[in-house]
C-alpha cells in the first residue's frame, strides 16, 4: 500500500491529466479541443507535435507512478 507521500504525489500527476487544477488547464481539458489533425501538426520536421508531447507526458505519467508504487520501471520507448 502506497503511503501519503506517494499517494500525494500519484494525486498531483492525475490532476496535471484530469483536473481539477487551479493553476492552469489540465492537458486533457486543453487537447478535448482539437481535432486529429491539430494534434498531428508539427510546426517544422525537427519539432514534434502536440500528439508526440502528450505521448512523451503520458508514458512519464506511468513511469513515474510505478517508480513511485514499485521502486522500478522500465523505461518507455521515446518516439
Amino acid at each position: 500500500m502506497a503511503g501519503p507521500l506517494v499517494s500525494a504525489l500519484i494525486a498531483h500527476f492525475d490532476s496535471s491529466f484530469e483536473g481539477p487544477n487551479g493553476d492552469y488547464p489540465a492537458i486533457m481539458e486543453v487537447i478535448a479541443r482539437l481535432t486529429a489533425q491539430q494534434a498531428l501538426w508539427r510546426p517544422s520536421p525537427e519539432s514534434n507535435s502536440i500528439w508526440q508531447i502528450v505521448d512523451h507526458l503520458a508514458a512519464s505519467k506511468e513511469w513515474q507512478i510505478e517508480m513511485l508504487v514499485k521502486g522500478q520501471a522500465e523505461s518507455p520507448p521515446w518516439i
